[in-house]
């Protein structure tokens, strides 16, 4: 297992990954000089990351569910029946724990067990937040906590090595007999926010990790097998950064005056299912039904979006 207090395999100081360190820093620059002046520059895009990611979370774990369903489960509106909709119900829940509390979760096994755990409360199943095994597992998550808690103060380590080095360790371990990946992707999301790499709570990390999924897996196998390889460290950087760079894209869509069409455009960017009018409608409040419609009818004669169905089933999708 690599340990998160020395330089591991994969995760060199290379002037390659200084630089894509750099160009991350540059963009959190540009997040935080714009939540200084508008605190609340990025709200608006933390409810659409965070049905994105249960989405993403699911479809990784094999199963599927529309996003119009999703959110009418999370409005109260019906209850979960399938596998796929309780799974995605909790790993709302836990997402939204962690961008309400981040900054107050301390990492540990407890800590570990519990986010299971609450991942996986509506299926009211007896394993939930238990170990595989009761003998090296919690050993061995033990362990993992304590060197990333020592690194965490040690004055020689880059936060971001460290946070690396345990997902891929904690993916490695697979503590759980099931779900380990969606329990990795949300503590990465944890300890980047504590580390005040924010991103991902306004653009979905498990997004760009589905669309990195095979990369990823090439490179852990690749920097195992070869000491001082950088390709694991490089994927994951890009990852990160490919979000950083969608941040700043939103930014500076906020820095201009945006019309309605452009408000819409950005809307089904950020939405891969297809969506009810009234959804739409819901996302973007100050519109009047007529200039929904009208957008709508002039992206769909452009070839941006296609009509779905007809009438009360009618739904839009990105082309």
């Amino acid at each position: 297992m690599d340990s998160v207090t020395q330089q591991p395999e994969g995760i060199a100081f290379s002037p390659a990954i200084l630089l894509k360190l750099c160009t991350i820093h540059e963009h959190r620059g540009a997040e935080e000089l714009a939540c200084a002046r508008n605190p609340e520059a990025l709200d608006d895009y933390r409810e659409a990351t965070m049905f994105q990611s249960a989405l993403a979370a699911t479809r990784m774990e094999g199963m599927t569910i529309g996003d119009t369903r999703l959110r009418c489960l999370a409005r109260e509106e019906a209850e979960p029946q399938s596998p796929a909709e309780r799974f995605a119900m909790g790993y709302l829940y836990v997402w939204g724990l962690i961008e309400q509390r981040y900054a107050s979760i301390r990492l540990s096994p407890g800590t570990i067990q519990q986010l299971h755990r609450d991942m996986l409360w509506y299926e009211k199943a007896e394993d939930t937040g238990e170990w595989k095994d009761e003998t090296e597992t919690p050993a061995a998550i033990r362990d993992l906590c304590r060197e990333y808690q020592a690194a965490k103060r040690s004055k020689d380590g880059i936060p971001m090595q460290s946070i690396f080095v345990f997902y891929r360790a904690f993916t490695s371990i697979a503590p759980f007999d099931r779900y380990n990946t969606s329990c990795a992707n949300l503590l990465l999301l944890l300890l980047l926010c504590q580390e005040g790499y924010t991103v991902g709570l306004h653009v979905s990390l498990d997004v760009a990790l589905e669309s990195n999924k095979r990369k990823l897996g090439n490179a852990a196998k690749k920097s195992k097998e070869h000491a001082g390889d950088e390709t694991y460290a490089i994927r994951m950087l890009e990852t990160l950064l490919a979000c950083y760079e969608t941040q700043t894209e939103y930014l500076q869509r906020m820095g201009k005056r945006v019309s309605n069409e452009a408000r819409i455009r950005a809307y089904f960017d950020q939405i891969e299912e297809p969506v009810t009018k009234r959804a739409i409608m819901d996302a973007n409040p100050s519109m009047s039904q007529k200039t929904v419609e009208r957008i709508l009818q002039k992206m769909q004669d452009e070839g941006a979006i296609r009509k779905i169905g007809a009438a009360r089933a009618t739904r839009y999708k990105r082309r």
